[in-house]
């Protein structure tokens, strides 16, 4: 931030009415010895940035502020004027940080989902003593710290690590916790490569190399002010750092393309698996901006003790399964008040009724969980079959009940005739006949099977 004075000669009164958009003027006290005290109102010109909802203020951006001797009244004292200078707002800090704070809600939005595709995770706790805390069923709970680092700031040293890249501050989370917890450090940035660099400490940490972790005891013993080698050593068996993550513009599409198996495993339409993915981000976010200080202000009569209190706050910033299927029942009910998805359309538009129509929807699921436990996803493999067998009979189905343009209920009724039929001639033992339903009822989400004649899609969510 750089100050500039303009020149004083014909300098019109800030107060005047016809100032630009983007300046604000301030009315308060002298620079003098009479200096009591200094407002400062920064306020610019904005714009909406990349991510919705997020503000990034224009670089170039310059901002009027005013300083005024207390005695001025009316713009009048004799021998004193305003003096008005002016500030550029050259950095774009904030907008930076909070794209840091996107970052970290991103990775662990991803531990949540890869949570509800069945890993043994029990919850996430946002932004306690780490950045995230992950409670694992079968291991001990796992503390993450999230660095991310500008491209001009380098690779982490062993030194930078302990100093700026979370690993001292995860060491005293360690101690604090009787050291019975698990550590991760998450960062974007690279590693220096070299004898005793950070890159072969985070090799040996992963690998379990206790040789070679012997020989940064000494060194990281007096960079993390702990009590002995011992200690160090103790602290590196439970340490593992994760680097060269995505940088933080990329993050979300990498992480939406990693987890495209385990949203399907978990039921989720293709479709809408980036919309099912920001929910979990939405719902993180939430956690992680959650004030736990807030809770001790309570009014006691709704919070009567210390130990619901702290379950309040406990409760506002974890993730669990329950808090994202509940706020998924919220997005399916705002979204069937605001318009039906694709596959309902069409069964709409061939007179299905609203039983048949959430069966379809629960069938597509039951066949996304079977084909993510046993499609090898390559072309010509027994999924690939199933499907070219099921959009046959779908075929069938159609031309043998088109005697009306809402033919729906007559095409599921013989579709069900022959996927049974095929069921019986032979399919693998893991696929029913629920399954092949639910095949058809995908392939309908495609646009490969229509149930009604001149349907046209509605506007949808």
């Amino acid at each position: 931030m750089r100050l500039r004075s303009p020149a004083r000669s014909g300098q019109r009164s800030p107060l005047r009415a016809d100032l630009p958009d983007d300046r604000h003027v301030l009315d308060r006290r002298s620079w003098g010895g009479a200096l009591q005290g200094l407002w400062l109102i920064v306020a610019a010109r904005t714009e909406r940035g990349s991510s919705p909802g997020r503000l990034r203020i224009l670089r170039e951006t310059r901002v009027i502020v005013t300083v005024r001797d207390p005695r001025w009244r009316g713009g009048r004292v004799a021998g004193d004027k305003p003096e008005q200078l002016q500030i550029r707002l050259d950095d774009d800090t904030g907008s930076e940080t909070l794209s840091r704070y996107t970052f970290q809600e991103v990775l662990a939005a991803e531990v949540v989902v890869e949570m509800l595709a069945g890993k043994p995770i029990r919850r996430v706790l946002c932004e306690s003593d780490e950045d995230y805390v992950i409670e694992w069923t079968d291991e001990r709970p796992e503390f993450v710290s999230v660095k991310h680092r500008e491209p001009d700031q380098g690779e982490w040293t062993c030194s930078t690590l302990c100093s700026d890249g979370g690993v001292r501050h995860l060491f005293n989370t360690w101690k604090k916790a009787g050291k019975r917890i698990r550590c991760r450090l998450q960062t974007n940035a690279g590693l220096k490569t070299g004898e005793s660099e950070a890159r072969r400490l985070a090799v040996a940490c992963r690998d379990e190399d206790t040789a070679t972790l012997k020989m940064y005891l000494a060194d990281l013993k007096t960079k993390l002010s702990a009590d002995s080698e011992e200690e160090v050593e103790a602290f590196l068996a439970d340490l593992r750092i994760q680097d060269s993550l995505p940088k933080r513009d990329d993050l979300r599409p990498r992480v939406l393309d990693t987890l495209q198996d385990q949203m399907t495993s978990i039921g989720w339409a293709r479709d809408r698996h980036s919309a099912r993915f920001d929910l979990v981000c939405s719902e993180v976010h939430k956690a992680s901006s959650a004030d736990l200080r807030s809770h001790a202000r309570v009014p006691s009569a709704e919070v009567p003790n210390a130990a619901a209190i702290k379950a309040q706050a406990l409760a506002a910033k974890t993730v669990d399964a329950d808090r994202i299927l509940a706020a998924l029942r919220n997005a399916e009910q705002a979204s069937q008040r605001q318009g039906p998805s694709l596959l309902e359309q069409k069964l709409d538009c061939g007179g299905i009724g609203p039983t048949g129509i959430r069966r379809a929807a629960a069938l597509q699921e039951h066949w996304l969980r079977t084909r993510y436990r046993w499609s090898s996803d390559l072309p010509g493999d027994t999924i690939d079959e199933l499907r070219r067998r099921v959009l046959k009979c779908a075929d069938i189905a159609e031309r043998e009940s088109r005697d009306t343009k809402k033919y729906g209920s007559a095409m599921q009724a013989r579709l069900e005739s022959l996927l049974a039929s095929e069921a019986a001639a032979g399919v693998p033992a893991y696929i029913d006949e629920d399954a092949l339903l639910g095949i058809a009822y995908d392939e309908t989400d495609r646009c490969n099977v229509v149930w009604c004649e001149d349907f046209v899609p509605k506007a949808m969510t």
